[in-house]
């Protein structure tokens, strides 16, 4: 796998990576090693929060391999774990949970939060980590995870007609050939750079409109042991840059990002609705929280372009109201409540 520095390959499990623990670097490093790898999306990412915030740490890895401030050995506080992918990760350097951080810190409420985001990380990478989760005992746990197993979606294997797979097989094959040929880095480059092509008659909307993702049961397996370890759990649906009922904008469109398997927006926004309509279906079978952060993003988020990066991540403005919301959505929970501290 080809990894950042502050990533490293996990010995235990083929094709999962973890964070490096201990890790710390100045983003002026970061910023380079990614411009050396070609990851152009990182860079960009970098060098926008740069821009805005001149003051930055640095990213810190702590000793267990998460991204932040160590871990309180002491735990006289409640843990608050937020379990994700790269939008939970951060933007540069910047993060919704470091923004809930910052909400009870300037409220002077001793809640530590714990980001537990990895950029790549789909719910079967999370269930693989789930016993390093449980040591840390979190009396909250927020899962927002489903961005990199949608985009890595494929209606072939949501087929059980053989004639069906016919058209993607052609497909996959010269993606294979392309990546042989051109490599996999400039590969990712063109597909990321694609034109995006609005399409509100395209079949593929109502196909994906009515599929239940199979990964659907790691998330169920994840929220069955966390809850058996005394957590309590919250589902947060997904809030993308691209919606079914609300044509994009030129901006929109300039900065999206869609997976291989489609070109138009209206599909990524039919996956998603589907995704969040699940999840909102499991949190109700598992009887844990749901967070609906789909329905509270357009009433606050809006225009759309105002507050993401590209498709799927929010920039610094989305991040700083995305977390506040969090933060507020967890507060009365009696967990909290109950044991509230001050620092």
């Amino acid at each position: 796998m080809k990894l950042d520095p502050y990533k490293e390959q996990a010995t235990d499990v083929d094709g999962h990576w973890r964070l490096r623990p201990n890790y710390k670097a100045s983003f002026d490093q970061v910023l380079a090693e990614k411009k050396e790898a070609k990851k152009w999306l990182g860079v960009k990412a970098i060098e926008q929060v740069a821009r805005q915030h001149e003051a930055s740490n640095g990213l810190v890895i702590n000793a267990y391999g998460f991204r932040g401030p160590e871990i309180e050995n002491d735990h006289l506080c409640p843990r608050v774990l937020t379990i994700g992918d790269s939008v939970t990760f951060g933007l540069g350097s910047l993060s919704y949970p470091g923004f809930m951080r910052q909400y009870f810190n300037e409220r002077q409420v001793g809640i530590e939060i714990v980001n537990a985001g990895v950029e790549g990380y789909a719910p079967r990478n999370a269930l693989l980590e789930v016993e390093k989760y449980k040591t840390l005992k979190p009396e909250i746990v927020l899962i927002y995870l489903g961005w990199n197993a949608i985009y890595s979606l494929d209606r072939a294997s949501y087929s059980n007609q053989a004639i069906s797979k016919i058209p993607w097989l052609l497909s996959r094959i010269g993606y294979v050939l392309e990546r042989l040929f051109e490599g996999s880095t400039n590969m990712a480059t063109n597909t990321f750079n694609r034109d995006l092509v609005p399409n509100t008659s395209d079949i593929d909307i109502d196909f994906w409109s009515n599929v239940r993702p199979k990964f659907m049961s790691d998330l169920d397996e994840l929220i069955k042991i966390l809850k058996l370890n005394g957590s309590e759990v919250y589902l947060i649906s997904l809030f993308g840059l691209f919606h079914e009922d609300i044509k994009p904008t030129d901006e929109a469109l300039s900065i999206g990002h869609l997976p291989l398997e489609t070109n138009n927006p209206y599909v990524l926004a039919a996956m998603t609705s589907s995704y969040n309509r699940h999840l909102k279906q499991l949190a109700t079978s598992r009887n844990v929280e749901f967070i609906d952060l789909y329905q509270w993003g357009r009433k606050n988020l809006m225009p759309l372009e105002n507050y993401f990066f590209d498709s799927v991540h929010f920039n610094a403005k989305g991040l700083e109201k995305v977390g506040n919301f969090l933060a507020t959505q967890i507060s009365t929970s009696k967990k909290l409540t109950n044991v509230y501290c001050k620092k």
